[in-house]
């Protein structure tokens, strides 16, 4: 199962990029909840996204990035998209910017449902990802919501707090944990050791403040 069938999502990112480097983009600047959580007012002018593509620029898109198990896949696959499951909060971590791709599109396999914010708010692994946002050490920046040709929107990563990703949705347990008669495990657990560790690290950075200063422990950044 292809997770952009129509390559939607794709298309929609590529007329981004396009927009950014012709510099017709407008600036965008985070609003009333960004601002109260983040101590630097975050706003990206149509400049900015321009000077972006002056250089090297790396993309990690989920389903391109992470190894996809098919109907076949053997152990190695398996081991493989667990080795880059787990690398998901370095990847933000690492990031400029988080983009999240959601133009409104109908289910190809649900006639009448359609792919949209919401619906990307509601999927566990991309409850991970704004998770590994808000969860971050080194930066700040909210999402950057892309819902088709017209203006980008801001979501602070604050956000994420009433959408845990353990009650999110995900494909394996549609499936009842079986695909072609083969049992997998449920997503749920690898995501639990995932999170486990980011709040771990997020507390140990925290703590390591407040030993110089006792009023960062109050700080959640």
């Amino acid at each position: 199962d292809h997770p952009d069938p129509s390559r939607a999502q794709l298309s929609t990112f590529k007329s981004l990029v396009q927009r950014m480097k012709d510099g017709t983009l407008p600036a965008l600047a985070g609003g009333l909840l960004d601002q109260a959580a983040n101590s630097n007012n975050v706003k990206i002018t149509g400049k900015d996204w321009q000077t972006m593509f002056q250089g090297d620029v790396f993309v990690w898109m989920d389903y391109i990035s992470v190894p996809q198990l098919g109907d076949n896949h053997t152990e190695q696959d398996a081991g493989d998209l667990a080795s880059a499951v787990n690398s998901i909060p370095a990847y933000i971590e690492r990031s400029t910017h988080f983009i999240a791709l959601a133009p409104t599109i109908e289910h190809t396999d649900l006639p009448g449902t359609y792919c949209d914010q919401n619906s990307w708010l509601t999927r566990g692994w991309c409850r991970v990802e704004f998770c590994s946002l808000l969860l971050a050490m080194n930066h700040q920046v909210p999402a950057i919501i892309v819902k088709g040709s017209n203006v980008p929107s801001m979501m602070s990563g604050v956000s994420a707090i009433s959408r845990p990703p353990g009650l999110g949705e995900y494909t394996c347990c549609k499936r009842d944990h079986c695909i072609n008669g083969r049992s997998i495990p449920c997503d749920k657990i690898v995501i639990g050791n995932v999170v486990y560790r980011m709040l771990e690290a997020k507390l140990s950075t925290l703590r390591a403040a407040a030993a110089k200063d006792p009023s960062k422990l109050l700080e959640f950044r």
